[in-house]
């Protein structure tokens, strides 16, 4: 034990830093990704999360906002990355709406949920209601890393 805490515990944490610090990320300069919260604050933390893969990130401070993007059409995202707790119009209902514009591109855009709200079940609760991922904040740039490569790297 050092400082009271387990050695195998201080080994996955250097583990964990060391696997961060000399983590690369692909280039994905071709992708533009939106992101929805309402506070600036997590949306600057999400840009330069993701702004590390050279995406271009669009940010939006509303599920209307989202709602509006997704309809004008003229920017096609390859994925939205949403908060749940929003006023007016929550993630879940940001994603229905969305999901029920009728337009392919709008049934078939991957919504990843980026939220605080990690308790039991909530990642059941977003997968049920039109999402396709589920980040927790703070974001693991680990988990984020299986998410961009599983819905924004292949599409």
């Amino acid at each position: 034990m050092i400082n009271n805490i387990p050695i195998d515990e201080l080994s996955k944490a250097e583990d964990k830093i060391v696997i961060r610090k000399n983590f690369t990320r692909p280039d994905l300069s071709y992708a533009t990704v939106l992101v929805v919260d309402d506070i600036e604050m997590n949306l600057n933390v999400a840009s330069a999360f993701l702004g590390k893969y050279k995406m271009q990130v669009d940010c939006v401070m509303s599920g209307q906002e989202a709602v509006e993007r997704i309809c004008s059409g003229q920017q096609l995202y390859h994925a939205i990355f949403m908060d749940y707790m929003m006023p007016e119009m929550d993630g879940i209902e940001t994603a229905k709406t969305i999901r029920n514009l009728g337009t392919e591109y709008a049934r078939n855009i991957p919504i990843i949920a980026l939220t605080a709200n990690a308790i039991q079940g909530a990642e059941d609760m977003f997968y049920a209601n039109g999402f396709q991922g589920f980040l927790s904040k703070p974001i693991d740039i680990l988990r984020l890393d299986s998410v961009i490569q599983k819905w924004v790297a292949l599409h």
